[in-house]
């Protein structure tokens, strides 16, 4: 296995992030930073085979995605603004390696809040941005106040649960008396055998996750919980097929 060298591009908020397919044995690291005021940001995936699923974002976010083996990345939004990303090859020296690599594949979506860019560079050739719900002072200083952040802790929770019926899609269901919300973070990994499993909403379940892989998804959102029970996952074999969650 070989890194490439990590390349920053630009696009903007209604493009298409083409992926090479001239060599067949490379895999991706991509990190995508997409921030404005104002976001309605569809973002469509599509695989290798041709078929493709989508999430929405709202507000600034940074989207990590490890190791992945995409056809192509869309954005689309109503708002036109600067979509920021770096893109990383992994050049593999087999298929076989490739597919172990894509086996550890993942996602990180982690929102970012007060800092928007508003505009790459302005004229002298400084970043411009837009500090949000801070005033000015007499002499246009930023006025921030520091205060003490209360610091508690919070307990790790670990769950599994196993298909009940073959090819349905069902809700992520905590024993009795765990939390049903995420705070921090959330980890689902496949602990089925062999079978590729298919995570996401009540609507679509078009996350795949193959045998022993997981994804992570990152909270660290004030006043914002996860709902686990929203959701839902199946599989192809009722009684076998089985998804582990690990979250706090």
């Amino acid at each position: 296995m070989k890194l490439g060298t990590v390349k920053i591009y630009s696009t903007t908020s209604n493009s298409t992030i083409t992926l090479s397919y001239s060599n067949p044995l490379v895999l991706y690291n991509i990190k995508i930073l997409a921030l404005n005021t104002k976001m309605n940001l569809t973002i469509t995936i599509t695989n290798p085979n041709g078929d493709s699923w989508s999430f929405t974002v709202s507000s600034g976010t940074e989207i990590s995605f490890k190791k992945i083996n995409y056809q192509s990345i869309s954005f689309k939004d109503s708002n036109n603004y600067t979509i920021y990303y770096t893109l990383q090859a992994i050049y593999t020296d087999s298929y076989q390696e490739l597919l172990e690599l894509e086996q550890e594949s993942d996602i990180s979506i982690v929102p970012i809040n007060n800092v928007i860019i508003t505009s790459p560079i302005d004229s002298a050739g400084n970043l411009m941005v837009d500090i949000q719900n801070y005033p000015l002072d007499s002499s246009g200083n930023l006025k921030v106040d520091i205060e003490s952040e209360a610091v508690t802790s919070i307990n790790v929770n670990a769950f599994s649960n196993t298909l009940t019926t073959a090819n349905t899609k069902q809700a992520l269901a905590p024993p009795s008396g765990y939390p049903t919300t995420a705070q921090a973070f959330l980890i689902l990994i496949n602990l089925s055998p062999s079978d590729i499993i298919y995570v996401g909403d009540a609507n679509n379940q078009v996350i795949p996750l193959g045998a022993n892989q997981s994804m992570g998804l990152d909270v660290h959102k004030l006043q914002i919980l996860l709902n686990i029970t929203s959701i839902y996952w199946y599989g192809a074999t009722a009684g076998t097929d089985k998804v582990g969650v690990f979250y706090a």
